[in-house]
């Protein structure tokens, strides 16, 4: 992983995604988008030019992804590592 003088590199929103398999990353997109709060995360990470895992709003939208059953604990892990 490279290193900037600014901090660790953070993935962009396609390298955070590829954390997951690309049928897990179709269901995660369309569970995002049936209902307003998953809109809103789902266009704040589409819309990013990076993401940061160690975010509260990016936390606190996995686990909302976790929560209702989208995502497993493992692919939850996988896209919270900084």
């Amino acid at each position: 992983m490279a290193i900037s003088v600014l901090g660790p590199a953070r993935p962009t929103p396609i390298e955070w995604m590829d954390r997951l398999p690309p049928d897990r990353q179709v269901l995660l997109l369309e569970a995002l988008g049936a209902d307003p709060q998953g809109r809103s995360f789902k266009t704040r990470i589409l819309s990013a030019l990076e993401i940061d895992p160690a975010h509260p709003e990016t936390i606190a939208g996995v686990q909302m992804l976790r929560a209702a059953g989208v995502l497993t604990e493992a692919e939850a892990d996988a896209l919270l590592v900084s």
